[in-house]
């Protein structure tokens, strides 16, 4: 046995650190590259297996839908694979929204690019509060879906003085 304390395996402790941290990093960094790429959002029809219910989410991707629609679920019993979802496509203007649009005064579908207080995002949808869901793109909330008041919600780019 040397100095550096060998495994089994004939690989030294400073073996194992030097190939485990310094490839954190790069995952991370892979995985941000990926959530960069990935601000395209789409339009998924979610429900629950054996029933005839589904409702459209709006998100990036088809894993992320199911989990959102999942956790707005109050149902004892039911478990995650429980879930089924299929992309439906562009984004779409879910239950309600034409009601909050008309009631809010806005000129704004889902889908449509919005800035709110410096931060591009994609809107979603409305909420029972008569706001507007906004999933961000890009900002310190970028990946989240917020609700937002239509007074802060603008639709043309901040003018960058």
């Amino acid at each position: 046995m040397s100095d550096k304390s060998e495994l089994d395996y004939g690989v030294t402790d400073g073996d194992i650190c030097a190939s485990v941290s310094p490839d954190q990093p790069l995952v991370r960094e892979e995985r941000n590259k990926k959530m960069e790429a990935n601000t395209q959002v789409f339009a998924f029809e979610c429900g629950i297996r054996g029933y005839d219910y589904a409702t459209v989410v709006n998100h990036f991707t088809r894993g992320r839908a199911r989990a959102q629609f999942f956790r707005g679920l109050e149902w004892d019993g039911l478990g995650y694979t429980d879930i089924t979802c299929r992309k439906v496509g562009a984004v779409r203007n879910t239950g309600g929204f034409a009601h909050t649009a008309k009631y809010r005064g806005v000129d704004f579908n889902c889908g449509d690019t919005v800035y709110v207080n410096g931060s591009v995002g994609v809107v979603v949808g409305s909420n029972s509060s008569a706001n507007f869901n906004v999933l961000f793109t890009s900002g310190k909330h970028k990946g989240h879906t917020l609700n937002c008041h239509p007074s802060e919600i603008k639709t043309e780019a901040p003018d960058e003085d």
